[in-house]
């Protein structure tokens, strides 16, 4: 539960769940604080609030009865999903669809539920359906690290370098210990990332980040046929990333619509060494 608890800490029925436990191991105080954070979280949520209130009575804990949150219906519910993962790294895609489907619909804010549905369009390469899900995922559970991840994930196989380092970024602040392997590898994405940039384009993955509004700017600035104004954009680029290829053979472009060939020329030689 704690685990559970790490990833999606706004979840009532874990702080519930989490009071209940620390009660029967005698730690009642402890237990009466997760039962008020939870009434907090949502309150009109009756459990927590029977809990509370047998908690406070000061009977022996013994004499008590708590109650617990359909705990056995939570493991059937990430079992199946689980099942669904499985099923879509196995390659056996339609299975993996046919197992998650009556999952969303009867659980369609459910975030083991929501990742495990991204997760199996991942294994599709359908990343931006992916994104749906895990953005809902976030929505509903803001500190579930990872879902960051595989977010960063989507967002790299999409060349939407901005979001996925700033995913992989908020992953690694949020990912519990457990998940130590994720963590680890979102660093490591975020490394070949860097190395990518700067081999790429002269410049740093912070500053890539920092000016891709930029880049798109140019970018629809040329594809308007405002060469002039693209140019100008693309040109303040350049001194922080001078090897940027595709920005080069942009700027000649440019010069090309403004009618000059010699200057054109010259760019697509720099980007051609």
């Amino acid at each position: 539960f704690e685990e559970c608890h790490a990833r999606c800490p706004a979840h009532v029925q874990t702080m519930n769940n989490i009071g209940t436990c620390l009660m029967f191991l005698g730690r009642r105080d402890e237990g009466v604080r997760y039962f008020e954070k939870a009434i907090d979280a949502d309150p009109g949520y009756a459990p927590a609030k029977l809990n509370l209130e047998a908690a406070r009575s000061g009977k022996d804990v013994k004499e008590l009865e708590f109650v617990t949150v359909e705990s056995g219906k939570s493991e059937f519910i990430e079992g199946k999903a689980d099942q669904a993962v499985e099923l879509a790294e196995d390659g056996k895609f339609a299975e993996a669809e046919k197992t998650i489907a009556p999952l969303l619909k009867a659980h369609p804010d459910n975030c083991e539920v929501l990742s495990a549905a991204a997760v199996v369009r991942m294994a599709q390469s359908k990343y931006a359906e992916a994104l749906e899900f895990l953005d809902k995922a976030i929505s509903i559970c803001p500190d579930d690290g990872l879902a960051y991840f595989n977010k960063g994930l989507c967002h790299e196989e999409l060349n939407q370098f901005k979001d996925a380092v700033m995913s992989y970024r908020k992953g690694i602040g949020l990912l519990p210990e457990s998940e130590k392997e994720c963590r680890q590898n979102a660093q490591r994405n975020l490394a070949v990332l860097e190395k990518q940039i700067r081999d790429h384009t002269g410049g740093s993955l912070d500053d890539y980040v920092e000016h891709q509004d930029d880049f798109y700017e140019a970018d629809r600035q040329l594809k308007k046929k405002n060469s002039a104004k693209a140019l100008e954009i693309y040109e303040r680029l350049q001194e922080k990333f001078p090897r940027h290829k595709q920005m080069l053979n942009s700027m000649a472009v440019c010069h090309l619509e403004l009618g000059r060939p010699d200057q054109a020329e010259a760019l697509l030689r720099k980007a051609l060494e």
